[in-house]
């Protein structure tokens, strides 16, 4: 029965073997208590005052039933987020939520500094806000942005509001990797990385760049990681192997605090 109706949530559990109303508080103490879902805020209070941005994937799963039909499943918070009925400015709904501070070393540099944005997805989430924070600042440092998503038209997130920060010289450099363009070869943000790898190393070698990371662990965090390696050994340094060197280089951006993570999963 589990195998034929996954995914099996509690409410399936139920309608297929109900509970005697005597028994329903002992099985309530049994739950577990609900994870939060955490998100990254997407905006910056110098912009945007009084408010806070959430960029939110909305989980929305297709599964085959033993029925023949599919089943939809969907996300817990994203799901309920969705439902909300923001239409009335002068009686919005009311959200419970807590704030988390992030690591302290996940901050943006002086103003005049570089900043290379690298992320996929929602994960673009805190780069919006470091972007909006620099451009509200007038910040004198190179912004680039390379971000990975299926095609122009599916999850680009932001696409409209990248491109005008282009135009208006807030972004040095715009570098969207589309994994799922019809006749296109997939590319992912390591791709880019390869693809811009003199321009990359000019960034970190020579300008002092900041590089912010932000998505799936597995894929976005250990892939990035993989590919500044490959990036620094096309270039050795005058000791050791050039798979060394490479090694070296990355570990020491972590260790100065120039290769900044928030990776999930």
């Amino acid at each position: 029965w589990l195998d034929q109706n996954k995914p099996v949530q509690i409410i399936d559990c139920l309608d297929m073997f109900p509970i005697q109303g005597r028994r329903f508080p002992k099985f309530l103490e049994l739950l577990p208590l609900l994870k939060p879902r955490r998100y990254s805020i997407s905006s910056s209070p110098k912009s945007d005052a009084g408010r806070v941005h959430l960029s939110v994937g909305v989980v929305e799963d297709k599964y085959p039933a033993s029925s023949g039909a599919e089943r939809l499943y969907h996300g817990t918070c994203s799901g309920y987020l969705e439902t909300l009925d923001c239409s009335n400015p002068d009686n919005p709904p009311t959200l419970f939520a807590y704030c988390e501070a992030a690591p302290e070393e996940f901050d943006l540099p002086a103003d005049d500094v570089p900043c290379v944005f690298i992320s996929a997805g929602t994960g673009f989430a805190p780069m919006r806000g470091f972007l909006r924070e620099r451009i509200a600042r007038k910040a004198p440092g190179a912004n680039y942005v390379i971000t990975g998503c299926r095609s122009p038209t599916c999850d680009y997130i932001y696409s409209d509001e990248l491109a005008q920060a282009q135009e208006a010289g807030f972004l040095a450099g715009l570098y969207p990797a589309f994994s799922r363009c019809p006749d296109t070869p997939k590319t992912y943000v390591q791709d880019v990385i390869a693809r811009e790898s003199d321009l990359l190393i000019d960034l970190l070698e020579d300008k002092g760049a900041y590089f912010y990371v932000c998505g799936s662990a597995r894929r976005v965090g250990a892939g990035v990681q993989d590919a500044l390696r490959a990036l620094y050994a096309r270039y050795p340094g005058a000791s050791g192997s050039p798979e060394e060197y490479a090694a070296q280089k990355v570990d020491a951006l972590k260790a100065e605090g120039r290769l900044l993570l928030d990776v999930w999963g």
